[in-house]
């Protein structure tokens, strides 16, 4: 019997503490992916590696898509929110249809929080980690075809509908007993550009922009920015400066979009990973960031390679220090091998929080000969 000792340091990032990320994260129904609310909530072990990740991650708010389930399925909602609240995570209904700015349509939005909503929270015996904290509305009237056939000017109608329904939900929450529900709403970032400076909506004025912004800061509580497309801090710090001074009454958050490799925004995940860090920077608790979305961030982290490390141990020892420097939340596997071709796993060394970690690893080889080679891969407790 021999021992290996393993002592590992744990590097830890000043950049971005616990307390100052705020994090929040589109969570859509998704049927057909893995990653998918629709095939995650309802299974607790799914549930809890899916609140285990974005814990890891800062994220506090989670704008979730779950079609009829509060209506069909409410104990199943009620218990998801519940976990949620347990780990510190606002969880935020998501309604996403554009045809629902219409006026004829607009009904159906109203009736659909009644009964998804409303009905759901104020449920008798309904406790209030169970409810849902606020209603998210990801209503884009630029994906209707009508949009993209008409002038400025139908764009422009088209933005005096969203602020329409903007204020109509938000009266229809004050009475049905949402009343102390936030009402947030995703904003794309290039609404705001003039005609005069190239922007397709048909503003009058400047004057006409301005109020229109200021106005929607009546009925909502927050606005995420949608800065999808954009690589550098300038550019997003740039489509965004207009909204963060000009809706006076709603925080503004900045959104970015997790699309991680080659042709897409960010082509490795520290380039994504490093741009949340400096929009919190930046923006602070209440301004950043948005991620778009759970099942691109689940992907991307994923998909990443597990990456040999150098260990300073010496083949054909059986015994021996193995001293490398692991970064926090990432798991660290330890093989052995009498041929270099079979490898078998000894032990996982997981480093959830920054310090020295000793592991004294058991090892029982006949043979007096072996390789010892140890992995890294990123990953993240299952929250109960």
């Amino acid at each position: 019997m021999k021992t290996i000792i393993f002592y590992v340091l744990c590097a830890w990032s000043p950049m971005v503490a616990w307390a100052s990320q705020n994090r929040g994260v589109w969570f859509w129904h998704s049927d057909t992916s893995p990653y998918g609310a629709a095939n995650i909530v309802g299974v607790s072990a799914l549930e809890a590696q899916t609140v285990g990740f974005l814990k890891a991650r800062g994220v506090k708010r989670i704008y979730g898509s779950y079609k009829n389930r509060s209506v069909d399925e409410p104990a199943v909602i009620a218990s998801w929110n519940d976990r949620l609240h347990t780990h510190g995570i606002s969880s935020q209904i998501l309604f996403s249809e554009p045809t629902w700015v219409e006026v004829a349509s607009r009904s159906n939005l109203l009736d659909t929080i009644s009964s998804r909503v409303a009905d759901f929270n104020n449920a008798v015996g309904r406790l209030p980690s169970e409810k849902f904290k606020a209603i998210h509305l990801d209503l884009e009237p630029q994906q209707l075809a009508a949009w993209d056939a008409g002038d400025g000017t139908v764009k422009r109608n088209y933005l005096t509908l969203l602020l329409d329904t903007y204020t109509e939900v938000r009266a229809h929450m004050d009475t049905v007993g949402l009343a102390t529900l936030g009402l947030y709403a995703d904003l794309p970032v290039w609404y705001d550009k003039l005609p005069a400076d190239g922007g397709s909506v048909g503003w009058a004025d400047t004057a006409d922009r301005d109020n229109w912004y200021a106005a929607i800061g009546v009925p909502l509580s927050g606005v995420s920015m949608m800065a999808f497309e954009r690589d550098t801090f300038s550019s997003i710090d740039n489509a965004v400066a207009y909204e963060r001074a000009n809706i006076p009454g709603a925080t503004v958050r900045t959104a970015i979009q997790a699309d991680v490799g080659a042709g897409e925004t960010w082509p490795v995940i520290a380039d994504f990973k490093s741009m949340m860090d400096t929009l919190e920077t930046a923006y602070g608790f209440s301004g950043a960031t948005d991620i778009e979305n759970y099942r691109l961030w689940r992907e991307v982290v994923a998909a990443q390679p597990i990456t040999a490390l150098a260990a300073n141990f010496a083949p054909y020892a059986l015994d021996g220090d193995i001293g490398f420097e692991v970064n926090t939340g990432g798991t660290y596997v330890v093989q052995f091998s009498q041929n270099l071709c079979n490898w078998a796993e000894l032990q996982r060394v997981r480093t959830p929080r920054p310090g020295t970690t000793t592991t004294n690893l058991p090892v029982d080889i006949t043979s007096k000969q072996g390789f010892f080679k140890v992995y890294r891969f990123e990953d993240f407790q299952t929250e109960p």
